[in-house]
């Protein structure tokens, strides 16, 4: 986690966004300067009951925010001077290449998918580290499995979630503008959860349920989520077409990974 990186700084004109400045991790952050993010959603299909099952985690307790809490996987999009050459940008393409190469970013980093049976799993966790932007190789030779083939925009280029979550500080708020992505993986591989805190780079505990049952556990316990998955169910609990709409992809996604679509 590097607090001097530069984030590009975003607003909304009229159902657009528009890139209109760049801040450090720290300044956008402390002075709640709306920024851009991606949420990464797994999902693997549970080959004997034909259901998707999605893969949470338990964020450390060394993070700043949400110490502790339920989460999807995720981060920050970073300034790229070669997408974004003038401020402000209003080009959509640029910000769509933006949001895609974040997401396969933070995929390849967080998501460490390891051997199919009978593989060497040396040769899988080589190839599943990011390769050139930010996509991750085929894991083996088994099933034909590639991270960077099985990630999945929610809604069209132009749907973001916008939200606003306080700082443990109780001063600032976290602004964000962020995408949704499910990334569909082989039910045949185990998979870990990884991030970086201010303490370094660790493994964390998994938490594997189906839609349903996130629906339902949020429901009763909302403060056990943190905000990356909150803004995502929130919405989907209020919108039944969007509901059915994710609910189809994760379907869609778990199958074609597992070879089945």
């Amino acid at each position: 986690m590097n607090s001097t990186e530069l984030f590009p700084l975003a607003e909304r004109r009229e159902n657009r966004i528009v890139i209109c400045g760049v801040a450090t991790r720290e300044f956008a952050h402390r002075y709640s300067i709306r920024h851009l993010a991606v949420e990464i959603i797994p999902v693997a299909l549970d080959e004997e009951t034909g259901e998707p099952i999605l893969i949470l985690h338990r964020r450390s307790e060394f993070k700043e925010s949400g110490p502790g809490l339920l989460d999807v996987c995720g981060g920050h999009m970073t300034f790229d001077p070669e997408l974004f050459s003038s401020i402000p940008c209003d080009d959509p393409e640029a910000i769509r290449r933006a949001f895609e190469l974040t997401a396969h970013r933070e995929a390849a980093e967080e998501v460490r998918v390891g051997a199919e049976s009978g593989e060497d799993p040396t040769a899988a966790q080589a190839s599943d580290r990011p390769a050139s932007g930010g996509q991750a190789g085929k894991a083996g030779q088994g099933r034909d499995w590639t991270m960077s083939d099985h990630l999945n925009r929610f809604g069209d280029d132009k749907f973001f979630f916008e939200s606003e979550t306080r700082a443990p500080d109780g001063r600032s708020v976290d602004a964000e503008f962020s995408q949704a992505w499910v990334l569909g993986l082989d039910p045949g591989r185990e998979v870990e959860i990884w991030d970086t805190d201010s303490e370094g780079e660790r493994s964390l505990p998994v938490h594997r349920l189906t839609f349903a049952k996130l629906l339902d556990d949020y429901c009763v316990a909302p403060e056990e989520f943190s905000g990356g998955i909150t803004r995502i169910l929130e919405y989907l609990l209020g919108d039944n077409d969007a509901r059915e709409n994710f609910e189809n992809l994760l379907g869609e996604a778990a199958r074609s990974a597992a070879g089945k679509s």
